[in-house]
């Protein structure tokens, strides 16, 4: 008489939400860390990668405080367009307009800062073509060192082994070679 085997009861697994930061933490944290690593000694072309990356990062960045910013100009001017369809009483009208002025201020300000944000992402937009196009030049000059380099390394394996050649000789050898070269016998005399 066969048992069957008993399986243990499956207990269901525990989940843990994880939590992710805002994209914008995201980016500031991927730039504090990319700031330390550009601080350690690096290659010439990868610190110029490196900082093409971190620019772009940068300008991801302020694009979304620019979206954020825009973002809450356009509620502003809503809430206000708002208020303002709303018949106004006299007895509130001195109010209303310090108010309305006021918060008319608030928005040419922060109008402002959305001109300056978009003018500091052009800036950063130009030195990341101006990077990458001396991250371009330096990788042609370094593939030009590259070939100069494996030619230098073949001249120096021929001249090691003409020095291997010449160590073989004996010295009465190459003194006979040597003037031979010197006094060349003409043709026609032996």
């Amino acid at each position: 008489m066969d048992t069957p085997e008993q399986t243990p009861p499956k207990t269901p697994t525990k989940r843990t939400r994880v939590r992710l930061a805002s994209p914008r933490k995201q980016l500031e944290r991927t730039i504090q860390k990319m700031e330390k690593l550009s601080d350690a000694a690096m290659k010439p072309e990868k610190l110029v990668d490196l900082t093409t990356t971190l620019a772009g990062l940068q300008v991801r960045l302020l694009d979304i405080d620019r979206d954020a910013k825009l973002d809450a100009l356009i509620e502003e001017n809503e809430r206000l367009k708002s208020e303002l369809a709303r018949p106004i009483h006299n007895d509130t009208d001195d109010g209303s307009e310090i108010l309305l002025e006021a918060r008319n201020q608030r928005l040419k300000d922060l109008e402002g800062e959305v001109e300056t944000l978009k003018s500091r992402t052009e800036k950063l937009e130009a030195e990341k073509t101006e990077l990458s196009t001396t991250n371009n030049g330096l990788k042609s000059e370094n593939s030009q060192l590259a070939g100069q380099v494996q030619s230098l390394q073949l001249t120096n394996s021929e001249l090691q082994l003409a020095i291997l050649e010449l160590q073989t000789r004996t010295p009465q050898q190459l003194i006979d070679e040597a003037n031979a070269k010197l006094n060349p016998t003409p043709l026609g005399t032996t």
